[in-house]
């Protein structure tokens, strides 16, 4: 995948972020036909079971199966054609085939010209595990939607202005 000029400062600054982060992140690069994940954590892969050369390439479509919530993944499809926010429980499958099912986030980007460039996808799988770790979770997942909105930010403002990501935040 090459990265798009003014884009990578501020997309490799998402991507050191998201690596050691406890939940599934997803960077989809919506100038593509089909919208194919162009990076995925380590956690995406851990909970999935696909190695990264197998999910990068690819729409996230290929986890769902019988039993995904068709409501749910109507939500997704508006929120991808309107780029906006989602918030959204989705059952998906992993690569053996066995159901698991999560709490999905999505957050558009933007390019200089406003045009819906990256879909960031975060993920927390729901666990009998988890719910008994819920307040820790919750904690995290709040964390991580400060840490987004902040990346968001950095990775809009190096597109806007072309500069790399030090330099915005030597500045912020």
């Amino acid at each position: 995948y090459d990265v798009p000029p003014g884009c990578a400062g501020g997309l490799h600054a998402v991507v050191a972020a998201a690596e050691t982060h406890p939940a599934c992140i997803t960077l989809s690069d919506m100038s593509i036909p089909g919208s194919p994940m162009v990076y995925v954590n380590h956690e995406f892969c851990r909970v999935t079971e696909y190695s990264r050369q197998a999910a990068t390439g690819r729409n996230c479509r290929f986890l769902q199966g019988p039993s995904t919530e068709p409501q749910s993944v109507a939500v997704i499809q508006d929120t991808l054609r309107r780029g906006v926010d989602c918030y959204v429980k989705i059952t998906n499958y992993r690569k053996d085939g066995t159901l698991f099912s999560n709490l999905l986030s999505m957050k558009p980007i933007f390019d200089s010209n406003s045009v819906y460039r990256f879909c960031v996808g975060v993920q927390f799988e729901i666990t009998p595990e988890a719910a008994a770790d819920l307040p820790r979770r919750v904690k995290l997942l709040e964390q991580l939607l400060r840490l987004l909105r902040r990346l968001v930010h950095i990775l809009t403002v190096c597109m806007l202005s072309h500069v790399q990501v030090g330099h915005v935040c030597a500045r912020s």
